[in-house]
């Protein structure tokens, strides 16, 4: 991964430096923030500040369309420059929040884990409440079944009906 953040970082750089294209080239990066793993969530939050900063201040071809979009009420171009701002803030946002699901996750799996119980929930070290050491966990638990038909089966004697005759 981090191979993937320098590649992100380069071509944030190159988008800042190049003048007509550089604006739409952000996007660029941006999505690939989007994969970067939980632990680089600074990285991932400063880069989509660059952008921002990239797309708001230093673009003047996405800015002028804009201006004269608006102008000439074509809304096209300043759809655009806003959609990329947005898109770059939640982006942000996302790696934020996966971040911090990431972190809520390990915490959870570390308190776990100190208390002697493994993460998905199986019990470590102990055998559960109502089994013997010379139980096995496999033997299903066998209930008596005490219907009359199984109560006649098992003592070998049959119930007749009263109109049968026999």
């Amino acid at each position: 991964m981090i191979v993937l953040s320098i590649l992100i970082a380069l071509l944030t750089v190159v988008a800042i430096f190049i003048p007509i294209l550089g604006g739409y080239l952000t996007v660029v990066p941006g999505l690939l923030t989007l994969f970067l793993p939980g632990r680089h969530t600074i990285f991932a939050a400063v880069i989509s500040g660059v952008n921002i900063i990239d797309v708001l201040f230093m673009s003047p071809i996405l800015r002028s369309n804009a201006s004269m979009g608006l102008h000439n009420h074509d809304y096209k171009w300043a759809t655009i420059y806003v959609g990329i701002v947005i898109f770059h803030a939640v982006a942000g946002l996302f790696v934020y929040f996966k971040s911090r699901r990431s972190r809520d996750r390990d915490q959870a799996g570390r308190a776990a884990r100190s208390r002697g119980i493994s993460p998905q929930g199986a019990v470590i070290g102990s055998i559960p409440v109502g089994f013997s050491d010379s139980e096995t966990l496999a033997e299903p638990l066998r209930i008596p079944d005490t219907t009359p038909v199984a109560t006649s089966i098992a003592s070998g004697t049959r119930n007749r009906s009263p109109g049968s005759g026999k």
